[in-house]
């Protein structure tokens, strides 16, 4: 006659923890947010501050946005962030912001094919103050495995650009 002991279900135990941590460690957070900063370089292309954000939503499931804010009031701007969603060296996605032509587009890495369009809105000051552009989309369309990282380049008509952060990427975790 065999008489179960303790050790007779820790197999099965033991391979559900580690199933259990795998699931936890490549499903993303279902909300979370991020903020970085660039100081002042003295261009109208300047980035002050720049955001990610992921949030959950009834009705379009989980979103992302994108925003980056200038120190100086600019009428004539094209943002490009790019994205890391899956832990690489290389950015996985572009969102570019423009506010002439198509808006708001999301791209693949080395793809001038774009994977789909994203809402743009900005606040732009009627005479002076700081811009603000965010661009929306849905988080289906960049598939993360990780909490997405990112960086901006700000572009104006005749500044040269400016890279925020400088190097790297935010967040700096």
């Amino acid at each position: 006659m065999h008489t179960i002991g303790a050790g007779d279900d820790m197999i099965p135990r033991i391979l559900a923890l580690v199933l259990l941590g795998e699931i936890l460690l490549v499903t993303p957070a279902f909300a979370y947010e991020d903020r970085g900063t660039d100081p002042r370089e003295g261009t109208s292309t300047d980035v002050r501050s720049s955001a990610r954000k992921v949030f959950l939503t009834e009705t379009h499931g989980r979103m992302l946005v994108v925003s980056v804010r200038l120190y100086e009031h600019d009428v004539a701007h094209f943002s490009i962030f790019r994205l890391d969603s899956r832990g690489d060296a290389l950015p996985d996605f572009r969102i570019v912001l423009d506010d002439s032509g198509e808006p708001c587009q999301l791209f693949r890495r080395g793809s001038r094919e774009r994977v789909a369009r994203c809402d743009l809105r900005t606040d732009v000051p009627f005479v002076e103050g700081p811009t603000l552009y965010k661009g929306r989309i849905n988080v289906r369309h960049v598939r993360p495995t990780k909490r997405i990282r990112w960086w901006v380049e700000a572009l104006g008509p005749s500044d040269p650009s400016d890279r925020a952060p400088d190097r790297g990427w935010y967040p700096n975790i």
